[in-house]
């Protein structure tokens, strides 16, 4: 069974939320901004990469069918970030424990990927190939 939709755009704010907000992207005619929320500002390519978080069935949708519940999300996520940093839950210990764990996952995930990467050139792979 798959989940619904609000689950899966629920599991994207979380992303979100940890991995700092939306995008830095510039606004321009091909990435404009959609939203603006207490001084955030949300492009259409951070809807875009929201879009790119869920199952396959709904990346294969238009990002114009799922215009509405991602900026939902953006909005109320941001809303909830604000109420949060207010709180000052990012001093909490328990916290900064999890962040850590989560950064020491990136620098990993980071580091596997570019190794992979420089691994999987041409060159690379067909000197793979012709030694075996």
């Amino acid at each position: 069974m798959v989940p619904p939709l609000r689950l899966w755009l629920a599991v994207f704010l979380l992303v979100v939320l940890v991995a700092g907000g939306p995008s830095a992207a510039q606004e321009s005619g091909d990435d404009p901004v959609v939203l603006r929320v207490n001084g955030a500002e949300f492009h259409r390519s951070d809807l875009a990469a929201a879009r790119d978080l869920l199952p396959q069935q709904y990346r294969d949708m238009p990002l114009e069918l799922l215009y509405d519940p991602l900026i939902d999300q953006l909005i109320n996520g941001k809303l909830i970030l604000d109420r949060a940093r207010a709180a000052k839950v990012e001093d909490d210990t328990a916290f900064l424990a999890r962040l850590a764990t989560v950064q020491e996952q990136l620098a990993r995930e980071f580091y596997l990927r570019a190794e992979v990467e420089k691994a999987s050139t041409d060159a690379a792979l067909k000197a793979l190939y012709d030694a075996h």
